[in-house]
């Protein structure tokens, strides 16, 4: 069967059935007019105006019934002889509801993916602000075990790292004490060498001085002597290791380049730590005038 003949075979099934409603409204309309003409009838024996005002209204209803019930039956008619009168319209209707539905559910989709966004950003803000807290507090507690070493806030890393610290700083007057002690020590160590080596300071004394300096060794005075030890600016510390240490020994070309040197390494003595008359003091005395 071709599909023109399946579509004019259901046009006839649909006159077909049409035919048997029109048949049927055409038997309702008539039974309605005998009604009428029964109601017209009942109407015309009475003579009162009551009765014509309920006919009236009797026939009012019974029209705006009769209306109704045929504007029903057409729609019946028209559905089942010429099928849908609109069909795209429901399908566009239905296409807008699955739209409509798919938009929704994708719009369900989109608040809650940016809700997920939103509560990840808020987390990491959080976790980040979490972060500058515990680095504020660990630096407060650093500055608080400055402050308060007792404090029990602080770990134990912390705590010993300040103990050094501050017993370090403790350390200090000991060690300038120490410090002061030990340039002492030096100093008497230096005038015992001095005079053991030097002796009385007679000429000959004064004479192996000068020996010992490369100069000559018969000088007929001291004043002669100290003339000529005048010209060599060595430091008496390490004149005195020479024979240990000769390699140490450092000739200076004059007595200002020796003074800022014994200045600069501290080897400096000072003069009332010297007994006066020696001639420690003397030579001590010519290099604090630079």
């Amino acid at each position: 069967m071709t599909i023109k003949k399946v579509t004019r075979m259901n046009e006839g099934a649909r006159l077909d059935a049409g035919d048997d409603l029109a048949e049927q409204l055409a038997q309702m309309k008539i039974a309605q007019e005998k009604l009428s003409k029964q109601l017209d009838g009942k109407v015309a024996e009475g003579s009162s105006a009551t009765a014509a005002q309920m006919k009236q209204q009797q026939d009012d209803k019974e029209e705006y019934d009769a209306e109704s019930d045929d504007q029903e039956l057409s729609e019946q008619l028209a559905t089942l002889v010429l099928g849908d009168p609109n069909p795209e319209k429901k399908k566009r209707k239905k296409r807008r509801g699955k739209k409509s539905k798919k938009s929704a559910e994708q719009k369900a989709a989109d608040e809650k993916t940016a809700q997920e966004k939103e509560e990840a950003r808020q987390k990491e803000i959080v976790e980040m602000a979490q972060k500058m807290a515990d680095d504020i507090v660990k630096k407060m507690g650093v500055l608080n075990l400055y402050r308060y070493p007792n404090s029990t806030n602080t770990t134990q890393k912390e705590t010993e790292t300040a103990s050094r610290e501050m017993t370090t700083k403790q350390a200090l007057p000991v060690e300038k004490t120490s410090t002061k002690g030990k340039k002492k020590m030096n100093t008497d160590k230096l005038i015992e060498d001095w005079n053991e080596y030097f002796g009385e300071g007679e000429l000959e004394d004064w004479r192996r001085l000068c020996r010992d300096l490369g100069l000559p060794d018969d000088l007929p005075s001291k004043t002669k002597c100290r003339d000529a030890v005048k010209g060599v600016h060595v430091n008496i510390r390490q004149f005195l290791d020479a024979q240990r240490k000769p390699e140490d020994v450092i000739f200076f070309k004059n007595v200002w380049k020796l003074a800022s040197w014994t200045f600069n390494k501290r080897l400096r003595v000072r003069l009332d730590a010297i007994p006066r008359g020696t001639p420690l003091r003397s030579l001590m005395r010519e290099l604090s005038r630079y």
